[in-house]
């Protein structure tokens, strides 16, 4: 992706977890900016009325990010409040999508599980339904051998 700081490859997929929404505003790095998200990509979203899950296999051991930021303003008393659930466990209790904010959910620590499914829900104060703008994968592989010359 040209604009991305890290050389990553995003990949919208939009039509397969909801509707699509987007914005012209910037989307904010506020909490973590180590991440660099790249602008366009944090402008488009995928919301939906249902919860919105995210599944796959894969023998390797990998780590999850999960990337937010509400697109709309809301109006009058509405309110986007996330949980998001993991092979149907608790993942993370509460995440509220801040208007043109990012805000990243995680996993510190390889995960080693074949099957993935990420649920994002709404809690039940919610009166819009669940948004992800983006989704990133990472396989954790074992270095072998030395990284560096011995003689260095």
């Amino acid at each position: 992706f040209p604009a991305d700081p890290y050389d990553r490859i995003w990949t919208p997929d939009y039509n397969a977890y909801g509707t699509p929404i987007s914005t012209d505003l910037q989307v904010k790095e506020v909490y973590d900016k180590r991440f660099g998200l790249p602008t366009a990509i944090m402008q488009t979203a995928v919301t939906s009325s249902a919860p919105i899950t995210i599944s796959w296999t894969t023998s390797a051991s990998i780590y999850i990010f999960l990337h937010f930021a509400e697109l709309i303003e809301y109006k009058g008393n509405q309110t986007r409040n996330l949980s998001i659930t993991k092979n149907g466990e608790t993942w993370l209790d509460t995440l509220v999508a801040r208007y043109l904010v990012s805000n990243t959910a995680y996993s510190t620590s390889p995960d080693t599980v074949v099957c993935y499914s990420f649920s994002i829900n709404v809690t039940q104060t919610s009166t819009l339904g669940p948004i992800i703008n983006a989704i990133e994968i990472y396989e954790a592989r074992e270095v072998t051998g030395s990284s560096t010359n011995q003689q260095d």
